[in-house]
């Protein structure tokens, strides 16, 4: 049956279901894996054939923390429009290789600037930070006696989704005998487009239990920038080198989500949830150790992004 209307009975404590007002506001502990192509970046000249020992695989992700909130107006008895954020910042991979006077950076980049081959120490830093908002109109069904110790809800979801990507990584070289040298990455994704999904709720007392997914096809502007890299004592190897381009991206987000009513407004939550972004430009995915006039100036959007992890917040429902 339809959800009832906000003026004539609409489900009370403990199950507030299709509520005419709602609000959700979540803290968020994600891990990010690491999806960038698994390619070298330092070897070790200690060795009779130069070998990795050092490749973007290794690079392992910190815990992020990031913030969820999202709110909705049901306007009849059974749309609403609701809108949201989610922001998750600072999803880090660092890493140093120590290894005295043998280690060289790949291709002919390291042995075309000095403090790229035969160094001392190479660190690693691989940064993003991912934001989004989104706005969705919400068609909400019931059914089961909401003003009993069961009900269940239905949201199909349906809207637009904006979702941004920055990435930066950098690789220094230190050489003793000379001074250091880095190449520095930054990425930008900026991904437009529709989503639909569906949101189901099930009511047990106090307690209720919450499943959403939502996916939809993404219209991907990207952009990629590279910093000079120079040489001891400040010769220029290669200037500012950039790209962009476009591609159509996929998104797609699932989360499960335990609730526990502390009164007839507020409820408690916690879950699990998972973000897939498919077709974007990675920062490391950019790293060109040719030593060319067109060096740094391509652009890879095959790459992907996955972070999952805990969240933890409050929900107000009137």
């Amino acid at each position: 049956q339809s959800a009832p209307g906000c003026s004539d009975g609409r489900c009370f404590f403990p199950c507030t279901m299709c509520p005419c007002d709602y609000i959700v506001m979540e803290g968020l502990m994600m891990q990010r894996d690491n999806a960038a192509a698994n390619n070298p970046l330092v070897l070790t000249t200690g060795t009779q054939v130069p070998s990795t020992v050092f490749s973007n695989g290794d690079l392992n992700f910190d815990l992020a923390s990031g913030f969820r909130i999202y709110g909705g107006h049901r306007f009849n008895e059974c749309w609403a429009i609701e809108a949201g954020y989610f922001g998750l910042w600072g999803p880090t991979a660092t890493a140093s290789v120590i290894e005295q006077n043998q280690l060289l950076i790949p291709g002919d980049l390291g042995l075309a600037v000095n403090n790229f081959g035969f160094a001392d120490r190479v660190d690693l830093e691989y940064t993003s930070q991912i934001q989004g908002a989104e706005a969705n109109a919400v068609l909400c069904t019931t059914c089961g006696d909401c003003c009993d110790r069961y009900c269940q809800s239905i949201e199909w979801i349906g809207g637009v989704r904006y979702l941004s990507l920055t990435e930066r990584f950098s690789l220094t070289s230190y050489d003793s005998l000379e001074s250091v040298s880095s190449y520095r990455v930054h990425t930008q994704n900026n991904l437009y487009g529709g989503q639909a999904g569906a949101r189901i709720r099930r009511c047990y007392g106090r307690f209720s239990l919450e499943g959403t997914g939502k996916a939809g096809a993404f219209y991907n502007d990207a952009n990629q920038a590279q910093d000079p890299i120079t040489d001891f004592p400040s010769f220029l190897i290669r200037d500012h080198r950039s790209a962009s381009d476009e591609k159509i991206a996929f998104v797609g987000e699932l989360s499960l989500t335990g609730i526990y009513q502390l009164n007839s407004v507020w409820g408690l939550r916690g879950g699990y949830n998972l973000l897939w972004v498919e077709g974007v430009a990675l920062a490391p995915d950019q790293l060109d150790f040719t030593n060319t006039q067109t060096s740094g100036t391509a652009i890879n959007l095959d790459g992907s992004l996955f972070v999952h992890g805990m969240s933890v917040g409050l929900e107000a429902r009137w």
